[in-house]
């Protein structure tokens, strides 16, 4: 009975601290076009994917439920930047900017859509695909294109490198099992090879990098390759600058879909509120440990925390609330909070 009084207090005292954190929204002093303020969101050779949370260096972006916000990074001033009306089957998982009027949408289970931004028009990213043959994957912004794979339902289970040029989409690069991007180059793996191959941003120019003994999965990032294959337990990391190649004891690179690449470190969640942070460089490594709080909240509330996100000196966390309702647990809301890294303190964003 002690343990169950002590788990409602802290209940409750992540509601009151969320609470507190209410949203004003002051209008923001907005730049002449979205794309001035998305300048810095890309990696620095210009690399845009989706998430639920972006900094541009000046301002700060998420989402909830239904809503694209832009807010101050102290979060005094908010405004909408897209509002859509509510749909009680699927919520805002994942957006990305493409330009100055077009915000690209995952509205979950793979329903991605675009948004004129001028009359708030959607229409579906994919329009010629069939969800009965293959899946369209996550698209990547590179440059001024989107970057898309997609995974056939047929015997061979081979997936195509799309491109969307001109909103048109073509397919340039068949038999994929994963690919990346780097530097200017497209890196990709082929279906029952070994082999990482590099190729120009048109699928030309083909060459390969690297080949190690076992592969199932690979990211690039900043000149190096890190891999992973499954049968022998096999990681490793290729620097493509020296030549090197590297085995990392301290860090499973067996879940790489589950790592984020970002500011020049890899974070990868370790369970129990405790992520690994490490250097990309020195290969030093350091844990985070998220807010008591927040971990309260999961733990001992109808609150699912199912994605976190680094940026600078914050964890930015996805809190999707479900209710129960004939039965099932349908969403009710989404909200976004953030912990302070530096002193710990914890804040609703959105």
């Amino acid at each position: 009975m002690k343990y169950c009084k002590f788990g409602v207090l802290c209940v409750l005292f992540a509601a009151l601290l969320l609470a507190g954190c209410a949203e004003k929204t002051v209008s923001v002093a907005a730049p002449d076009t979205v794309s001035a303020m998305m300048t810095s969101t890309m990696e620095p050779d210009g690399l845009t994917e989706m998430n639920f949370v972006h900094f541009d260096g000046q301002f700060l972006y998420v989402c909830d439920y239904d809503t694209v916000y832009r807010c101050s990074p102290d979060l005094t001033r908010k405004e909408i930047v897209y509002r859509r009306e509510r749909d009680s089957k699927s919520f805002i998982h994942s957006f990305l900017f493409f330009d100055e009027n077009t915000l690209i949408l995952d509205l979950t289970k793979g329903a991605y859509v675009k948004v004129d931004l001028r009359n708030g028009e959607e229409a579906p990213l994919y329009p010629k695909h069939d969800a009965n043959s293959s899946i369209a994957m996550v698209p990547t912004k590179i440059g001024n294109r989107l970057y898309s794979r997609d995974l056939l339902f047929n015997e061979y289970r081979s997936d195509v490198l799309m491109v969307e040029v001109d909103g048109e989409w073509t397919e340039f690069l068949t038999g994929i099992a994963d690919w990346g991007y780097d530097g200017g180059s497209i890196y990709y793996k082929l279906s029952g090879d070994n082999a990482i191959y590099k190729c120009d941003m048109d699928g030309k120019n083909s060459e390969k990098v690297f080949e190690p003994k076992e592969i199932d999965a690979f990211r690039v990032y900043k000149g190096k390759l890190f891999y992973s294959g499954w049968a022998n337990y096999t990681q490793g990391v290729y620097d493509m600058k020296t030549g090197r190649e590297y085995t990392i004891s301290h860090i499973d690179l067996f879940y790489l879909s589950s790592m984020q690449f970002c500011d020049g470190f890899i974070y990868r969640p370790w369970g129990g509120g405790v992520y690994q942070k490490m250097d990309v460089d020195r290969y030093t490594m350091e844990e985070i440990t998220l807010s008591q709080v927040l971990r309260d909240v999961y733990y001992l509330s109808a609150v699912e925390l199912n994605a976190t996100y680094f940026i600078g000196e914050y964890a930015y966390l996805r809190e999707i609330l479900r209710t129960f309702h004939n039965g099932e647990y349908p969403i009710s809301d989404v909200r976004i909070i953030r912990q302070n890294l530096v002193d710990g303190s914890v804040e609703k964003v959105v």
